[in-house]
């Protein structure tokens, strides 16, 4: 299992409310279009490929980030979860 951060920058206000629903489904946002998403890399792969068939690739940017394995988390703001709900991967429970 691995963690990614996705993000974007899509020019199209259509565009941008029909990938945010998108992601939201697929992974944790972590601000507006940079989102959190745990699974195997091939899983990531179909998330990207599937996203980018929404956007519109000469106007609109989607990047995809691996995070190392064993690295630390640490969030610093407002809450992005709702609050009583804690984000936890089991590389940090184990470490």
């Amino acid at each position: 299992m691995s963690t990614f951060i996705i993000g974007y920058d899509v020019k199209s206000a259509k565009r941008l409310r029909r990938i945010r629903r998108f992601m939201a489904g697929r992974a944790v946002a972590l601000q507006l279009s940079v989102f959190l998403f745990e699974g195997t890399k091939e899983a990531c792969l179909r998330c990207i490929n599937e996203a980018c068939r929404l956007l519109d690739l000469k106007k609109d940017d989607l990047r995809c980030y691996q995070l190392p394995l064993n690295c630390s988390h640490l969030r610093l703001g407002a809450a992005t979860l709702p609050e009583g709900l804690y984000w936890q991967d089991s590389a940090s429970i184990c470490s």
